[in-house]
Protein backbone atom coordinates (compact mmCIF):
# COMPACT_ATOMS: atom_id res chain seq x y z
CA UNK A 1 0.00 0.00 0.00
CA UNK A 2 2.85 2.40 0.76
CA UNK A 3 4.12 2.04 -2.80
CA UNK A 4 0.82 3.03 -4.41
CA UNK A 5 2.11 6.31 -5.91
CA UNK A 6 5.69 5.34 -6.73
CA UNK A 7 7.10 7.90 -9.14
CA UNK A 8 6.83 6.44 -12.64
CA UNK A 9 4.23 3.80 -11.69
CA UNK A 10 0.74 3.38 -13.11
CA UNK A 11 -1.11 5.13 -10.26
CA UNK A 12 1.43 7.94 -10.24
CA UNK A 13 0.76 8.70 -13.93
CA UNK A 14 -2.99 8.25 -13.49
CA UNK A 15 -3.05 10.69 -10.58
CA UNK A 16 -0.74 13.11 -12.41
CA UNK A 17 -3.07 13.09 -15.44
CA UNK A 18 -6.10 13.80 -13.25
CA UNK A 19 -4.29 16.61 -11.42
CA UNK A 20 -3.10 18.14 -14.71
CA UNK A 21 -6.66 18.23 -16.06
CA UNK A 22 -7.89 19.80 -12.81
CA UNK A 23 -5.08 22.37 -12.93
CA UNK A 24 -6.01 23.30 -16.51
CA UNK A 25 -9.61 23.86 -15.35
CA UNK A 26 -8.45 25.87 -12.32
CA UNK A 27 -6.24 28.08 -14.45
CA UNK A 28 -9.03 28.67 -16.98
CA UNK A 29 -11.35 29.77 -14.13
CA UNK A 30 -8.63 31.57 -12.10
CA UNK A 31 -9.12 29.28 -9.07
CA UNK A 32 -5.69 29.47 -7.47
CA UNK A 33 -6.78 28.13 -4.09
CA UNK A 34 -8.13 24.92 -5.64
CA UNK A 35 -4.98 24.55 -7.75
CA UNK A 36 -2.78 24.97 -4.68
CA UNK A 37 -4.86 22.42 -2.75
CA UNK A 38 -4.42 19.91 -5.58
CA UNK A 39 -0.65 20.40 -5.62
CA UNK A 40 -0.49 20.04 -1.82
CA UNK A 41 -2.58 16.83 -1.93
CA UNK A 42 -0.36 15.48 -4.70
CA UNK A 43 2.86 16.14 -2.75
CA UNK A 44 1.30 14.59 0.37
CA UNK A 45 0.20 11.47 -1.53
CA UNK A 46 3.63 11.08 -3.13
CA UNK A 47 5.36 11.45 0.23
CA UNK A 48 3.05 9.11 2.18
CA UNK A 49 2.09 6.54 -0.45
CA UNK A 50 5.00 6.92 -2.84
CA UNK A 51 8.74 7.34 -2.87
CA UNK A 52 9.01 11.14 -2.91
CA UNK A 53 11.43 12.46 -0.34
CA UNK A 54 11.72 16.14 0.51
CA UNK A 55 15.18 15.63 2.02
CA UNK A 56 16.77 17.11 -1.13
CA UNK A 57 15.36 20.50 -0.10
CA UNK A 58 17.04 20.36 3.33
CA UNK A 59 20.33 18.99 2.03
CA UNK A 60 20.60 21.38 -0.95
CA UNK A 61 19.17 24.75 0.13
CA UNK A 62 21.02 26.83 -2.47
CA UNK A 63 20.01 24.65 -5.40
CA UNK A 64 16.44 24.62 -4.07
CA UNK A 65 16.48 28.42 -3.76
CA UNK A 66 17.93 28.80 -7.28
CA UNK A 67 15.29 26.45 -8.69
CA UNK A 68 12.44 28.31 -6.98
CA UNK A 69 13.87 31.67 -8.04
CA UNK A 70 14.22 30.50 -11.65
CA UNK A 71 10.67 29.12 -11.60
CA UNK A 72 9.24 32.47 -10.49
CA UNK A 73 11.41 34.47 -12.91
CA UNK A 74 10.04 32.42 -15.82
CA UNK A 75 6.55 32.73 -14.31
CA UNK A 76 6.89 36.51 -14.19
CA UNK A 77 7.93 36.61 -17.85
CA UNK A 78 4.99 34.37 -18.76
CA UNK A 79 2.66 36.60 -16.74
CA UNK A 80 3.68 39.65 -18.78
CA UNK A 81 3.08 37.76 -22.04
CA UNK A 82 -0.26 36.39 -20.76
CA UNK A 83 -1.39 39.90 -19.72
CA UNK A 84 -0.59 41.12 -23.23
CA UNK A 85 -2.72 38.30 -24.70
CA UNK A 86 -5.55 39.10 -22.27
CA UNK A 87 -5.53 42.84 -23.03
CA UNK A 88 -5.42 42.24 -26.80
CA UNK A 89 -8.34 39.80 -26.49
CA UNK A 90 -10.38 42.37 -24.55
CA UNK A 91 -9.61 45.01 -27.18
CA UNK A 92 -10.75 42.64 -29.95
CA UNK A 93 -14.04 42.09 -28.11
CA UNK A 94 -14.46 45.86 -27.71
CA UNK A 95 -13.81 46.48 -31.41
CA UNK A 96 -16.21 43.68 -32.45
CA UNK A 97 -18.95 45.13 -30.26
CA UNK A 98 -18.31 48.66 -31.56
CA UNK A 99 -18.41 47.42 -35.16
CA UNK A 100 -21.73 45.69 -34.47
CA UNK A 101 -23.07 48.89 -32.85
CA UNK A 102 -22.00 50.99 -35.86
CA UNK A 103 -23.69 48.59 -38.28
CA UNK A 104 -26.89 48.22 -36.21
CA UNK A 105 -27.25 51.99 -35.85
CA UNK A 106 -26.26 52.66 -39.49
CA UNK A 107 -23.58 55.11 -38.44
CA UNK A 108 -21.28 56.55 -41.08
CA UNK A 109 -18.11 56.26 -39.00
CA UNK A 110 -15.02 54.06 -38.94
CA UNK A 111 -14.20 51.80 -36.00
CA UNK A 112 -11.46 54.19 -34.83
CA UNK A 113 -13.81 57.20 -34.87
CA UNK A 114 -15.58 58.25 -31.66
CA UNK A 115 -19.22 57.34 -31.16
CA UNK A 116 -21.39 60.40 -31.93
CA UNK A 117 -22.71 62.19 -28.82
CA UNK A 118 -26.35 61.38 -29.56
CA UNK A 119 -25.54 57.61 -29.51
CA UNK A 120 -23.24 57.52 -26.47
CA UNK A 121 -25.96 56.54 -23.96
CA UNK A 122 -26.95 53.52 -26.09
CA UNK A 123 -23.29 52.66 -26.61
CA UNK A 124 -22.67 52.77 -22.87
CA UNK A 125 -25.59 50.38 -22.25
CA UNK A 126 -24.24 48.01 -24.89
CA UNK A 127 -20.75 48.11 -23.34
CA UNK A 128 -22.08 46.55 -20.12
CA UNK A 129 -21.97 43.20 -21.91
CA UNK A 130 -18.17 43.41 -22.13
CA UNK A 131 -16.08 41.70 -19.46
CA UNK A 132 -13.35 44.29 -19.20
CA UNK A 133 -12.82 47.64 -20.91
CA UNK A 134 -9.28 49.00 -20.52
CA UNK A 135 -8.33 46.30 -17.97
CA UNK A 136 -6.89 47.55 -14.71
CA UNK A 137 -4.23 45.25 -13.33
CA UNK A 138 -5.37 45.90 -9.74
CA UNK A 139 -8.66 44.12 -10.52
CA UNK A 140 -6.81 41.01 -11.74
CA UNK A 141 -4.44 40.29 -8.87
CA UNK A 142 -5.68 36.71 -8.32
CA UNK A 143 -5.44 35.98 -12.05
CA UNK A 144 -1.85 37.28 -12.12
CA UNK A 145 -0.92 35.12 -9.11
CA UNK A 146 -2.27 32.03 -10.87
CA UNK A 147 -0.38 32.87 -14.08
CA UNK A 148 2.90 33.24 -12.15
CA UNK A 149 2.49 30.32 -9.75
CA UNK A 150 1.14 27.85 -12.32
CA UNK A 151 2.89 29.13 -15.42
CA UNK A 152 3.72 25.71 -16.93
CA UNK A 153 0.02 24.74 -17.01
CA UNK A 154 -1.06 28.26 -17.99
CA UNK A 155 1.43 28.28 -20.85
CA UNK A 156 0.40 24.85 -22.17
CA UNK A 157 -3.33 25.62 -21.86
CA UNK A 158 -2.90 28.98 -23.61
CA UNK A 159 -0.92 27.40 -26.45
CA UNK A 160 -3.67 24.78 -26.92
CA UNK A 161 -6.78 26.88 -26.26
CA UNK A 162 -6.04 30.28 -27.85
CA UNK A 163 -5.09 29.09 -31.37
CA UNK A 164 -8.03 26.65 -31.50
CA UNK A 165 -10.45 29.38 -30.36
CA UNK A 166 -9.06 31.83 -32.94
CA UNK A 167 -9.32 29.26 -35.73
CA UNK A 168 -12.95 28.50 -34.79
CA UNK A 169 -13.78 32.24 -34.70
CA UNK A 170 -12.21 32.71 -38.13
CA UNK A 171 -14.12 29.74 -39.58
CA UNK A 172 -17.36 31.08 -38.09
CA UNK A 173 -16.73 34.54 -39.53
CA UNK A 174 -16.03 33.07 -42.98
CA UNK A 175 -19.09 30.81 -43.12
CA UNK A 176 -21.66 32.83 -41.14
CA UNK A 177 -22.99 34.70 -44.20
CA UNK A 178 -23.36 31.41 -46.10
CA UNK A 179 -25.17 29.81 -43.17
CA UNK A 180 -27.49 32.82 -42.90
CA UNK A 181 -28.16 32.63 -46.66
CA UNK A 182 -29.28 29.02 -46.22
CA UNK A 183 -31.64 30.03 -43.43
CA UNK A 184 -32.96 33.00 -45.43
CA UNK A 185 -33.57 30.77 -48.47
CA UNK A 186 -35.63 28.23 -46.55
CA UNK A 187 -37.65 30.90 -44.72
CA UNK A 188 -38.02 33.39 -47.60
CA UNK A 189 -41.76 32.79 -47.98
CA UNK A 190 -42.72 33.39 -44.32
CA UNK A 191 -42.40 37.18 -44.39
CA UNK A 192 -46.00 37.38 -45.56
CA UNK A 193 -47.07 35.66 -42.31
CA UNK A 194 -45.85 38.63 -40.26
CA UNK A 195 -46.67 42.32 -40.38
Amino acid sequence: MLDLFVIGGFWFWTWLTIVTIILFACIEDDRGVTATAMVAVTVLLLCVFGDLSLSFIWHNPWQTFAGILGYFIVGTGWCIAKWLFYVKDQREKYDELKDKFIINNKLEIAIKDPIPDEHKDNWLRMCHSLEDINPEISRHKDRVYVWIAYWPWSFVWTMINDPVRKILKKIYKNISSSLQAISDYYFKDIKQDFK
